[in-house]
């Protein structure tokens, strides 16, 4: 007799390919950083405590002492839906999407508003001339 227990998991198992809000938000980081060759850099915190996932989705300007500009925060389930947003952009206190496609249209919204564009091209400005 060994100490060892047998695996138990089912060998069916396998990671699910839903895609959700957090590959969303490493996708828009991406993007962020290319547009801006790498002036900008979009950074995700995710938070896993007490039993809720939180991802935060932050601007980050490197040459300017790695300054971080708060964009939103997502409180994502296990299955990524129902999704729930947060932003201080005017409007978006917080709102569900039921659906990839809702979320998506709701971040382009965020990511478009006047107080997301004013800050991050501020940014950016100044990224320029400091590195």
């Amino acid at each position: 007799m060994t100490n060892k227990s047998a695996n138990l998991w089912p060998r069916r198992l396998k990671p699910s390919e839903i895609r959700t809000p957090i590959w969303v938000l490493r996708r828009q980081a991406e993007e962020l950083y290319q547009q801006t060759k790498g002036l900008l850099r979009g950074d995700l915190r995710i938070d896993g405590s007490r039993g809720n996932l939180w991802v935060h989705f932050n601007v980050i300007a490197p040459a300017l002492g790695n300054y971080e500009f708060w964009i939103l925060s997502v409180h994502v389930p296990t299955k990524g839906f129902p999704a729930t947003l947060k932003s201080q952009a005017p409007d978006t206190t917080s709102i569900q999407c039921e659906t990839l496609a809702e979320f998506e249209q709701e971040l382009e919204r965020i990511l478009g508003s006047p107080w997301v564009i004013e800050n991050v091209q501020a940014l950016w400005g100044q990224s320029l001339y400091e590195g």
